[in-house]
């Protein structure tokens, strides 16, 4: 019995001893800490401040705490047990306060199918790369603060794939309805006090408008070629724009899924519009602009409609290349300009008339009455500015 109960407690204490002995190196450290050059690092029991005896090679020699580091903010430590290490600067500044465990380190299979590493370090340093800070902090060069990947997202962009219902077919199909996902993407812009709500390449089907009405935001597609907003509804608008300065819309087409009596895109009380790479078809009127203050629509495609753009009670709007079926000015509108256009041969000019009745100008004389362009070209004399107008207006 004596002698049964010897090996036993032999067994144990054996494997206590060799479970002492084991000295595994913080690879971490040797890998180094570049912010850290001729720092030093310290360690304690986790979770406190308690120091702990650590080893200089594999045979368990013990070396001085805290360790100095190299011009590369590199040591060799093996530990034989877990440990808090606190990295510091030359400086003694904190870079680095982590738990450092010896098995964890190199022995640890990962067994999740999010990393492809094999070991756990090696799926948490893939991690540090891509975010370039621990703890999954985005930083975005050097030894910044840095921030979590939804505040950095979320202060770029907002992207309307993400609103998507669990379990429900894409957002950009085209057969299912996208209103929840690009209103709930423009809320939290909203919340936020501006940004970019962002439609990748798709087609989206809209039973209501899109509308907002804070400042800065900006709706922005992947094209006028690759991205399509259908209208589904014979009297909606696509897009309404209202008491929302500094709004854009970029790279997208706004088309219906049949004839409407709506509006493309409605516009009204905005300062510092910018619409650009944008095509319409399908409705009354391309782009409806009243009381724009410094609107510049540009690079736009066939902005189509019975009424291609129409601009009332607005200052200072410039419209520049593109394809319009009209660009209409009414007489409470000043310092109007356009550049570059090509006019469809059909298109009836609609000028300094308050209501836009339909006006057929044919001589420059004729168009001494728009007085909203006086002035534009102060180089140029009044009638070649009306000629030229009248050329621009196809007449």
């Amino acid at each position: 019995m004596r002698k049964a109960l010897a090996l036993v407690l032999f067994f144990v204490l054996g494997c206590q001893e060799s479970h002492v002995s084991t000295y595994t190196v913080v690879h971490d450290l040797m890998s180094g800490f570049p912010a850290a050059p001729s720092g030093s690092a310290l360690f304690y029991l986790p979770g406190t401040l308690t120091p702990i005896v650590v080893y200089g090679d594999a045979s368990g020699t013990a070396t001085s705490n805290p360790v100095a580091l190299d011009s590369n903010g590199a040591a060799t430590v093996y530990l034989n047990r877990l440990a808090r290490m606190i990295v510091q600067t030359a400086g003694g500044i904190t870079i680095s306060d982590t738990v450092a465990n010896q098995e964890a380190d190199t022995t640890v299979a990962n067994t999740s199918t999010a990393f492809t590493a094999a070991t756990s370090k090696a799926a948490m340093d893939t991690a540090l790369a891509a975010f370039g800070g621990q703890d999954f902090q985005y930083v975005p060069s050097g030894a910044w603060v840095g921030m979590t990947p939804k505040t950095w997202m979320n202060g770029v962009v907002r992207n309307v794939m993400a609103y998507g219902s669990v379990g429900a077919t894409s957002v950009n199909d085209g057969v299912t309805p996208a209103d929840s996902a690009i209103a709930a993407a423009i809320a939290d812009v909203q919340a936020a006090g501006g940004g970019v709500v962002y439609l990748p390449a798709g087609n989206y089907l809209c039973n209501s408008p899109i509308t907002w009405s804070t400042t800065g935001l900006v709706l922005r597609g992947a094209g006028a070629g690759l991205t399509t907003i259908k209208v589904n509804s014979g009297t909606n608008n696509g897009i309404t724009i209202a008491s929302a300065n500094g709004s854009q819309v970029q790279g997208l087409r706004v088309t219906a899924t049949a004839a409407t009596t709506g509006k493309s895109i409605s516009v009204t009380s905005v300062t510092g519009l910018i619409i650009n790479d944008v095509k319409t078809d399908s409705a009354a009127t391309g782009l409806a602009l009243t009381s724009i203050i410094g609107g510049y629509v540009s690079g736009n495609s066939n902005i189509g409609g019975t009424h291609g753009i129409v601009v009332v009670t607005s200052v200072s709007v410039t419209v520049v290349g593109g394809l319009p079926s009209s660009v209409e000015w009414d007489s409470a509108s000043s310092d109007c300009v356009m550049i570059g256009c090509s006019i469809v041969p059909t298109f009836t000019a609609r000028m300094g008339v308050a209501d836009l009745t339909p006006l057929h100008h044919s001589t420059a004389a004729a168009y001494a009455a728009a007085d909203n362009w006086s002035g534009q070209h102060s180089d140029i004399n009044q009638p070649q500015i009306y000629d030229m107008l009248a050329r621009f207006f196809g007449q």
